[in-house]
């Protein structure tokens, strides 16, 4: 037996993997025809849908006033679907905050008509499927996929939650500390105490304020000090909330819409309509008391990041000119005479991200910078760089041509869309029902064409000093704050922002170097799709080998499935010499973060184009991806390569990116312990493998020189392995490969990389019945983890396929033991692995509890599952 024991103790935190070889209320639309089912009062059959798109859908409202939309999809391998309540952590009674979450955790745990706690999850597993759910502010979302055979029968399990749970006093009072455990999984994670920190700042009358997870001092010990019974408020909660019409339900699956329709209105109608109005709040959060504040923030992270939080109006009513988008457009744009580009040239930021928020009643629109260790000195500067571009937006007005492009760019993204993981697809629409009429719930984000100047305008008056606070996060501030926040423990200090500051962000002045994006230029226009010249005796679902030679091999698969106009493209640019040793990696690593950096301008017109490009660091060189629209491709694909062999970042730009990629390798101990498992226990069977600590010694020794130094030598002596897939014939591709014979291979005078050195990386072969452990200690996080696993090393698919299959089978009874009944953390699960052709088992806990108790209850959990499969 082979155990790799791992535990990261930080003061009391320990993290241990294993080893083994084993032997979210609109008029919704006019009724569009009648119907015979009595549970039916509307149906929508005019749901605008994508051209290319072959699915059918209908739109239903039932008698109890459940908004459904079905999805007929007879191609589809899985089905889902998603129920999305309009109510979420923002209406928590404030003497039992996290309540909303609870719930959505108990539904989960039993009901009258199946009343074993794992039933739902049981079934669902049984027939390769699984399920979730998520709390937000003012949605409660649960959504399952299961195999389209078996979807009546998931319907059947999931209806019971909105018609009769039990929430029993057991089930109750272990599923808090799931929730509790869940809290303390967050406590050390930056979004969620930032997030915290946002509510504070906000009125503490205001619902916006609660804490929305809940723990054991929300939900266990504050209502027992004011003798509440949970159980009771629970069943509370769901009886004023939980009403039909406040519900809306997606459904997807390979029957026909009669079908569909027949088996959700048989069990769907059943839900109770308590005709209750959703709740709304049309008073802000931040008042003028709340506002023109700053507050610095200690992250966990090593990181410096600068957000402005401007009060803004729901505007989801105006969905059909959204002033919102077009304006985080703008502020977000990355091309030319952008804000992020000014703030580049001049040293103070990486990274810049533009978005709005629409609650039910108010808004939020943020502005968020990535610092660089100048800007700290310079915040005043920055955040008037980032008023002086919204006073240019101001003083030029609405541009129509933004616009237009914008709906167009829009319309293609529509139409052309991509399918998606059909569990995605019904969570996203459910949760949509509540804010858009059936007809325009697939089409309200693309479908902009309104041009509103008037409203535009009206909306960029909000983004002014007096509706701002401004929150800024850096490891700086230890040591200079005053308060703590009362959930996570994050330090903070707030003040004002002082009134010489404010002045000049009422007048910032011009700046002449911000400015208005241009036309982009690689917008498609033909759409056509290629003829396909294959003959008939090649395989339209297997690529062919187009071309070997020395230096590079070309796969080709000319699409005749999906038809689309676009085309995946994929390059392994290979020389091991990259991961010969840490210096290379940490050089090669560099490399892409500068080069990635050197096309922000570039790349920004083409991604909102529908053009993508990738550039990874690998074992064993350089991964380039494209992907996108074909009408532009070509050209796409040849300027990316111009630029990558022309090549040579600025001394500023290094020294910038030499120290982010230095604190991003020194905050590895920051990330979840259930993810370092997973890290170090590749550390300990990969043949050959730097560890973050190695990749930190070598930092000192890269200076700008050695990134040309290295390419230069990667250059000489390397082999590339490429694939074309999509619409793109023979002669298209073997244009491109003759234009990096020409363009990179034969001016770098390339010598073929020799096959010996082109070998994969290889995981080492564990002996049967060898048994290791590896610790770690972790000074940063509380919890403790642990990572069981069973290496199984097949080389026959069959056996391989069997060990998926176990692995499936293990997963629900492994989630519902160690889980549910025995609630030994929130972060429970068994997955495959797969690492260079190796297999295993991995059997992972994050927990409070003590890791060798851990390993005890794995391997009870495994002797039960032997009985129970001997059965």
């Amino acid at each position: 037996m082979f155990s790799i024991r791992h535990c990261l103790l930080f003061s009391s935190s320990l993290l241990r993997f294993s080893a083994r070889h084993p032997t979210r209320k609109i008029f919704i639309g006019k009724m569009s025809t009648t119907t015979n089912n009595s549970t039916i009062q509307q149906r929508f059959e005019n749901i605008i849908k994508p051209n290319e798109d072959k699915r059918n859908y209908l739109g239903l409202k039932l008698t109890n006033n459940l908004k459904v939309i079905l999805i007929s999809d007879p191609e589809t391998d899985i089905s889902a679907a998603a129920l999305s309540v309009h109510v979420g952590s923002m209406s928590d009674p404030w003497q039992i905050q996290g309540l909303a979450h609870f719930l959505e955790h108990m539904l989960f745990m039993g009901t009258k008509k199946y009343p074993n706690e794992n039933e739902y999850s049981k079934f669902l597993s049984q027939h390769s499927g699984n399920s979730n759910a998520y709390t937000g502010d003012s949605i409660t979302n649960f959504f399952f996929d299961i195999a389209p055979e078996h979807l009546a029968s998931g319907l059947d399990r999931f209806a019971q939650f909105f018609i009769e749970p039990l929430m029993l006093e057991s089930s109750v009072n272990r599923e808090l500390e799931a929730v509790n455990s869940e809290f303390e999984k967050n406590i050390k994670d930056d979004s969620w105490r930032l997030l915290q920190i946002k509510k504070l700042l906000g009125s503490s009358k205001h619902d916006f304020y609660k804490f929305n997870i809940g723990n054991y001092e929300t939900l266990r010990d504050g209502p027992n000090s004011l003798n509440i019974n949970i159980r009771e408020e629970l069943f509370k909660f769901y009886e004023k909330w939980y009403s039909a019409n406040m519900m809306c339900l997606c459904v997807y699956g390979k029957e026909s819409l009669q079908e569909l329709t027949e088996m959700v209105t048989s069990l769907f109608s059943l839900i109770s309509n308590k005709n209750i109005e959703p709740p709304n709040w049309p008073i802000h959060p931040y008042s003028s008391d709340n506002l023109m504040k700053q507050v610095h923030i200690v992250p966990i992270k090593d990181k410096r990041t600068l957000e402005l939080v401007f009060t803004y109006p729901d505007e989801i009513k105006h969905y059909k000119s959204s002033p919102g988008m077009y304006l985080s457009h703008l502020i977000g744009h990355e091309s030319k005479g952008s804000l992020l580009s000014e703030l580049k040239r001049l040293g103070l930021s990486s990274a810049l991200l533009s978005y709005y928020d629409c609650m039910e009643g108010f808004g939020f629109f943020h502005i968020n910078v990535d610092l660089t260790e100048m800007a700290m000195n310079q915040i005043d500067q920055v955040i008037i760089l980032i008023f002086q571009y919204i006073q240019m937006l101001k003083s030029n007005g609405p541009k129509l041509y933004i616009f237009e492009e914008n709906k167009g760019l829009n319309f293609i993204k529509f139409n052309f869309m991509e399918k998606c993981n059909p569990i995605d697809y019904v969570q996203k629409i459910s949760s949509e029902m509540h804010y858009y009429p059936i007809e325009d719930v697939l089409c309200a984000n693309y479908l902009i064409d309104q041009f509103k100047p008037e409203l535009i305008n009206e909306h960029i008056d909000y983004l002014k000093p007096e509706n701002c606070i401004i929150a800024i996060s850096s490891k700086s501030f230890e040591g200079k704050t005053d308060s703590k926040e009362k959930y996570y423990g994050t330090d903070y200090k707030i003040i004002n922002i002082s009134n010489d500051l404010i002045e000049k962000l009422k007048n910032p002045g011009h700046n002449e170097q911000l400015m208005f994006p241009e036309p982009n230029e690689f917008i498609p226009t033909n759409f056509d799709i290629i003829t396909c010249n294959n003959s008939k005796d090649d395989d339209i679902k297997k690529p062919k080998l187009l071309k070997n030679t020395e230096h590079y091999r070309v796969w080709h698969l000319h699409d005749q499935i999906y038809l689309k106009p676009k085309v995946f493209l994929g390059f392994k640019l290979i020389n091991p010499i990259i991961y010969s040793n840490p210096y290379n990696v940490n050089i090669n690593s560099l490399f892409t973060m500068l080069f990635k950096d050197d096309l922000t301008e570039f790349l920004y017109n083409a991604e909102l184009a529908g053009l993508s490009f990738n550039i990874q660091s690998t074992v064993m060189g350089f991964d380039l991806e494209f992907f996108g629209y074909n009408h532009k491709m070509n050209i796409f694909i040849k300027q990316i390569f111009e630029k990558l062999l022309n090549f040579k970042p600025t001394e500023q730009r290094f020294e910038i990116f030499k120290e982010k990629y230095s604190r991003n390798l020194k905050n590895y101990k920051t990330q979840p312990l259930y993810y370092l498992t997973s890290y170090y226990l590749k550390s300990v069977t990969s043949e050959l493998f730097w560890s973050y600590d190695n990749l930190i010694e070598a930092l000192d020794r890269m200076d700008i020189d050695s990134i040309q130094h290295l390419m230069k030598i990667f250059l000489t002596n390397f082999s590339i392995e490429t694939l074309f897939h999509g619409n793109i014939d023979e002669k298209q591709v073997l244009d491109i490969m003759d234009f990096i014979q020409k363009n990179v291979i034969e001016p770098n005078r390339s010598i073929p990389l020799h096959k010996y050195h082109q070998s994969v990386p290889r995981e080492i072969v564990l002996e049967p019945g060898c048994s290791y452990s590896y610790e770690v200690i972790n000074d940063i996080q509380k919890p403790k983890a642990i990572n069981i696993y069973y290496q199984v090393s097949f080389d026959d698919i069959v056996e391989t396929s069997k060990l998926l299959l176990i692995g499936q089978i293990l997963s629900e009874p492994c989630f519902d033991y160690l889980r549910t009944k025995e609630q030994l953390g929130y972060v429970v699960y068994t997955k495959l692995r797969e690492f260079s052709g190796v297999y295993g088992l991995n059997f992972v806990i994050q927990s409070d509890y003590n890791v060798s108790y851990l390993e005890d209850r794995i391997e009870a959990f495994i002797v039960w599952a032997k009985k129970i499969s001997s059965k």
